[in-house]
């Protein structure tokens, strides 16, 4: 598989995949060579590094821990430099693709180091360390005959929560996506710490269901403050909401 890693999983794993069988060799046949052994089928995965993200990724890093328990898988990756010493490319053409590409893709496409966000990403995946042991759900429709929510998080003394909506509404509603984000501030000797212990998402919902949604997260959660993305269709979400 060439590139595998902008194919889609589920058509390696459903076409791909299934391609492999034992090797029928008439030789086998010979009484001979009754006992001469199973070959195993092999796959050969060929890729440029691309995003830990993608599903790519974690078959990689599989294949890597396989190979060194020493099983019968191996993984060679190379960059640009020895493309550059054995006059495969030249120096001038990797000069030419850096000033070209953005850092980032250069880092995927030639020097094979997979990237964990967007060259474009206002915030980085290292500021936000994952240290949460507990996250927060709101009441489920199954769970109201119980009245009391079990994924509820008590209140530190001096505490702050926080709901956050940030609003995408579309005409088209495939880009219609919005998300409910709940934040414990958490007091501390420096200021505040902050978790975010809760995210969900909408898509294609009108602004009363969506309004009545972040009523029941914003009173499940405790939440002392709502910080609603006002900007263009946002409005109509604060009106909804004191209306509700």
């Amino acid at each position: 598989m060439d590139e595998f890693r902008l194919l889609k999983k589920e058509i390696v794993d459903t076409i791909f995949t299934p391609f492999l069988y034992v090797r029928q060799a008439p030789f086998k046949k010979l009484k001979e060579y009754s006992d001469y052994p199973e070959e195993e089928p092999r796959k050969f995965s060929i890729s440029s590094a691309g995003f830990k993200s993608e599903w790519w990724y974690k078959e990689t890093i599989l294949a890597i821990k396989d190979m060194i328990a020493e099983k019968k898988v191996g993984f060679f990756c190379t960059d640009y430099l020895v493309s550059v010493k054995h006059g495969i490319q030249t120096k001038k053409q990797m000069e030419e693709a850096r000033k070209t590409s953005d850092p980032i893709s250069f880092s995927m496409e030639y020097e094979n180091i997979p990237a964990g966000q967007s060259n474009k990403a206002y915030f980085k995946i290292g500021m936000f360390p994952r240290v949460i042991k507990k996250a927060f759900y709101p009441l489920r429709d199954d769970l109201i005959p119980l009245k009391k929510n079990p994924y509820a998080m008590p209140k530190q003394k001096n505490e702050f929560r926080v709901i956050s909506v940030d609003i995408a509404s579309r005409d088209n509603k495939i880009n219609d996506n919005s998300v409910i984000s709940c934040t414990r501030l958490l007091p501390t000797h420096k200021g505040y710490q902050r978790d975010v212990v809760y995210m969900e998402s909408s898509h294609g919902q009108n602004v009363i269901s969506q309004s009545l949604r972040i009523k029941d997260i914003f009173f499940d959660f405790e939440s002392d403050y709502l910080v609603l993305d006002l900007a263009q269709n946002g409005i109509k979400y604060l009106s909804s909401f004191m209306a509700t």
